[in-house]
């Protein structure tokens, strides 16, 4: 006799909330365990799977792909049901095809399943399946008669969902994506908010009004004299979005984020208005710096990637998300790399004060300023201008977050109240 393949038995009476989860991990495993084996005919698959996973449980069913006739649906998928045959689960009522059905809630089933008895009061026509269902503790296959798709009701709400039909008289169990659209399964999601003792609106009120500036720093453009600029022509505008484009320029001149532009203009870029994705009939004012781009030297500093922030948050429980106001224009241009941000519009020439979105490097600069801004503090990383704190605790993470707060409004930085 050959040797019988090794692998733990499936451990069904663990925690029932993660039954689902675990038998897919462990059928995983299993099929790994039948591809190493060569194990390749569907018979002792079945077997091994009895031998293996089924151990002292006989309340669940998996449905397992085997060879059918040509002309059995081939593709359908391998999915997991279970509680087929447990007496103790409760039970509710609801409609199928407009008769009212007995049927159990199990949000641990992918399908749905009726018994024939049930299906024989529904006078439903069958497709064929190529779908086994295998109940535990046996090594024989439930007979599967077919599958239909039909309408489930309750007092509330209607779907339409397909269920597989088996022969004989069992408990007819409801899956999981069913219950959820009748209601019948809820799955909350559940968070827990940290408590600061400290009103940090209170404490740090510079942080919370107008759009910053970051002190002590000023950002000069590495710029390729070597390249012509480039003064391109003014575009018509749209005559419906002038009062518009007006507005736009007064209110960054006033906060201080742009300038007239004087004394000589090289390089002039045109502007592009585009509408606001959540509000269409007001736009925002974009330049086109593709030209001046050319002559404009990138700067190269990494940004954290997933995986970087994902293992740097390990072992954390407390969380916060910062983000800074127009977190580009916190950040000064220098005055001789200001005049390669030209923009031309109906009143006039023009030019950035502050970093803005249209330059090439702008992602890099801005990303370095920040980092540079908060480095030294523990558990607190930046992706441009979303900041994260994280901390193991609650007491460690508010220490933090004060700590960073601290340092933002010291450096002259604002945030957005709503974001954060």
């Amino acid at each position: 006799m050959a040797n019988m393949p090794i692998l733990p038995t499936f451990d069904s009476f663990g925690e029932s909330s993660s039954l689902g989860p675990r038998w897919e991990s462990w059928v995983k495993r299993f099929e790994g365990a039948m591809i190493g084996f060569n194990i390749t005919t569907a018979r002792r698959k079945r077997a091994l799977l009895v031998h293996y996973g089924v151990c002292h449980s006989g309340n669940s069913i998996k449905a397992l792909d085997v060879n059918t006739p040509a002309d059995v649906d081939s593709n359908a998928d391998s999915d997991y049901l279970f509680t087929f045959k447990d007496k103790n689960k409760p039970s509710t009522n609801i409609m199928i095809e407009g008769t009212s059905s007995s049927i159990v809630v199990d949000s641990g089933c992918s399908r749905n399943v009726i018994d024939e008895t049930t299906y024989q009061k529904l006078q439903v026509k069958l497709r064929s399946t190529p779908i086994l269902l295998v109940p535990y503790g046996t090594k024989t296959p439930l007979n599967v008669l077919g599958k239909f798709t039909g309408l489930f009701e309750t007092s509330k709400k209607a779907t339409t969902a397909e269920a597989f039909v088996v022969k004989g008289t069992y408990r007819c169990l409801l899956g999981l994506a069913t219950g959820q659209e009748l209601g019948l399964i809820t799955i909350h999601e559940s968070t827990n908010a940290v408590n600061a003792d400290v009103d940090y609106v209170t404490a740090y009120p510079n942080l919370w009004s107008g759009i910053g500036k970051l002190k002590g720093m000023e950002v000069e453009l590495d710029i390729d004299n070597s390249v012509p600029p480039v003064a391109q022509r003014f575009r018509s505008t749209p005559f419906h979005l002038l009062k518009q484009i007006e507005k736009q320029p007064a209110e960054l001149q006033e906060a201080d984020i742009i300038e007239d532009a004087t004394g000589l203009t090289p390089c002039v870029s045109p502007i592009v208005p585009v509408p606001k994705p959540n509000d269409p009939e007001n736009i925002r004012i974009c330049i086109d710096m593709r030209a001046a781009n050319a002559a404009i030297i990138r700067e190269r500093h990494p940004t954290p990637t997933m995986d970087e922030i994902l293992a740097e948050l390990n072992g954390s429980c407390a969380f916060s998300k910062l983000d800074l106001k127009s977190g580009y224009h916190q950040l000064e241009l220098a005055s001789e790399s200001r005049y390669i941000t030209t923009f031309a519009t109906h009143v006039g020439l023009k030019c950035y004060k502050r970093l803005n979105f249209g330059i090439c490097s702008a992602s890099e600069v801005f990303q370095n300023a920040i980092r540079q801004t908060i480095e030294g503090i523990p558990g607190v990383v930046n992706v441009s201008d979303d900041i994260l704190v994280h901390a193991p605790d609650e007491s460690s993470h508010n220490g933090r977050l004060n700590a960073l707060f601290k340092r933002l409004q010291e450096r002259g930085l604002s945030l957005n109240k709503q974001k954060c």
